[in-house]
């Protein structure tokens, strides 16, 4: 059985976070994805948006840090609908 309670908990400690950036990007076309994988985490965002990739410290658990830079090919929306097996990407 579960009871409510009021008591004031101190928040979880987290662990302090690692900030990678990219410097420069002269070569790489404004519209690439870049992907970031460190350890098990894997961030992804748009080139434009300049924003640096955030990873929990314990991420780098094996010192390598993977950067793969993407180009959309080809986007598709699937409309999923109950008891459906299949579905045709249009």
């Amino acid at each position: 059985r579960f009871r409510h309670s009021n008591l004031d908990t101190p928040p979880l400690p987290r662990s302090p976070a690692m900030e990678v950036s990219l410097r420069s990007t002269s070569d790489v076309p404004e519209e690439a994805i870049v992907s970031i994988r460190m350890g098990s985490v894997r961030r992804q965002a748009p080139l434009s948006t300049g924003k640096p990739f955030r990873f929990p410290k314990d991420a780098l658990s094996d010192n390598l840090l993977k950067v793969d830079i993407l180009r959309r090919v080809g986007t598709g929306y699937v409309v999923l609908k109950p008891n459906e097996k299949s579905y045709k990407v249009v």
